[in-house]
């Protein structure tokens, strides 16, 4: 699929009326998208979007060549009720920004119509924005119409894009990645600095090459810097969680991403899904300003790569059931699964898998600061309408190996939230023996494998294809059966 952008006329920045006038050009070939107001902290929005501008330019794979940035799309932006958010990947797609602004950063609305867009976001305009200051006020626009009636047509610049499925893929995985098992703390910002200064002045020239942090419920957090093995007590940042966690964060230059807002982020938040796998950071530069960085497990391994997705469950859904989720969204641009399981009279776990769908067709995203997913439409139209939404070689391949007969159940633990599975799956080099952990709702949650694909990968790929079959095995024999929480459930409504 090709996706076609057309802009009036380049994003710019320019002095009207004694103010600072942003207005971002979206694209004329999606729905018209609105958006006029003041900014109350300008500096705040100029600072968020310069880091997401950084994002986009970013390129931590050296594998990459000048033809792979050919490939980079504008960023996506989206106009809520309740704020203002922009999204994007890095060159190499190993690292996603989003900027949010909320109502209390805006002042003097004029227009608000909900929607996505894509925008022009040059490094012309990123040189523009950096020119912002305090002495200014700053109004700020999002809005076809203008650029129309203050441009002449041969300014119209086109172009297509081959839509990649790596992007749309990507940020698949960052939603699954977001709504998994996260440890999280406060870093405090003189850490942070602490944390950045130490890897500015230290490169390594050997592995490992990786940031531990050391969690223990109720103590200050540890940061151990490989290979020097160098251990720095985050004297600010407190662990509150509930069990003891190790994490390893790989790619860790990835975090010089943060350093434009360091000096004025209010409040800094870390979510870690676990030892090469994705983390997330949160900065919030005041009460209505935000920027999150995401990274992905390993620079190498761009989101898209990762194969979250497939852990999660892939149970049949009625399409009437997806139809109203989207509607459902689309009404109140964001909810939770408790408020869709409310709305529409359905089971939790429906709700869940509904709007993870949604997320696959390029229909939703995951808000991980409010835990709340979000109208947010990549295409206008979703994905599987297109053909562009279809299962994965390693869950077409699982579903072979299971129509094969190649996949023996030996036990299955049932308790109320969750299923232990083991067998064994016949594969292209031998029998391997696997094990599986589903919660309610057929989620992937632990598994092991002794195939040498899930020996180098674990799940930071995402599980393997005969972990996968397993759990096809399983869900596809009780079918009939409603998980132990789902009955539950049914004796309440």
């Amino acid at each position: 699929m090709n996706l076609s952008l057309a802009y009036a006329a380049p994003s710019f920045i320019r002095e009207q009326s004694g103010q600072s006038l942003f207005s971002f050009a979206p694209n004329l070939k999606r729905a018209p998208v609105f958006f006029e107001g003041g900014l109350r902290d300008a500096l705040s929005v100029r600072d968020a979007l310069l880091c997401l501008h950084d994002v986009v330019q970013s390129n931590f794979d050296t594998r990459l060549t000048a033809s792979d940035w050919d490939r980079i799309l504008d960023p996506v932006a989206t106009v809520a009720r309740d704020q203002l958010f922009f999204e994007a990947f890095s060159g190499d797609e190993s690292s996603y920004g989003r900027v949010a602004v909320r109502p209390g950063a805006l002042q003097n609305i004029e227009r608000w119509e909900s929607g996505t867009t894509n925008v022009d976001f040059t490094p012309q305009l990123a040189g523009a924005i950096g020119t912002i200051r305090s002495d200014k006020d700053a109004h700020f626009q999002v809005d076809p119409e203008a650029f129309e009636v203050t441009t002449e047509s041969q300014s119209r610049r086109e172009r297509k894009v081959k839509l990649p499925p790596s992007w749309l893929r990507g940020f698949l995985n960052v939603q699954s990645a977001m709504t998994g098992e996260l440890d999280s703390f406060e870093l405090g910002r003189a850490d942070a600095r602490n944390l950045l200064a130490f890897l500015k002045s230290h490169k390594e020239t050997f592995g490992p090459r990786a940031l531990v942090f050391h969690l223990k419920p109720g103590q200050k957090v540890e940061a151990v810097f490989e290979p020097w093995n160098h251990k720095m007590v985050l004297t600010s940042s407190v662990y509150h969680g509930d069990k003891e966690a190790e994490v390893r964060v790989f790619g860790r230059r990835r975090l010089f991403l943060l350093n434009r807002i360091l000096p004025k982020a209010k409040r800094l938040r870390v979510f870690l899904s676990g030892s090469g796998l994705p983390s997330f950071w949160l900065a919030d530069l005041n009460d209505d300003v935000q920027f999150q960085l995401a990274i992905s497990g390993w620079t190498t391994r761009p989101f898209a790569a990762s194969g979250l997705h497939l852990s999660e469950a892939q149970t049949p859904l009625a399409a009437d059931v997806v139809r109203r989720a989207r509607e459902s969204l689309r009404a109140d641009e964001a909810m939770d699964a408790e408020a869709l399981t409310r709305a529409l009279n359905i089971v939790p776990g429906d709700a869940r898998r509904a709007l993870t769908l949604l997320c696959a067709q390029g229909q939703a995203m995951y808000d991980l600061d409010v835990r709340a997913y979000r109208k947010r439409e990549v295409v206008d139209v979703p994905l599987d309408d297109l053909g562009m939404v279809g299962d994965p070689k390693r869950l077409t391949d699982a579903r072979a190996l299971v129509a094969q007969g190649k996949v023996k159940v030996e036990s299955e633990v049932a308790s109320p939230f969750s299923t232990q599975v083991r067998g064994v799956v016949s594969g292209t080099r031998g029998d391997y023996q696997t094990s599986v952990t589903l919660d309610s709702e057929g989620k992937i949650v632990d598994a092991d494998c002794e195939c040498a694909w899930f020996e180098h990968n674990a799940l930071r790929g995402g599980p393997c294809k005969h972990i996968l079959a397993l759990r096809e095995a399983v869900t596809n024999a009780a079918t009939d059966v409603a998980p132990k929480s789902e009955e539950w459930w049914a004796t309440l409504v």
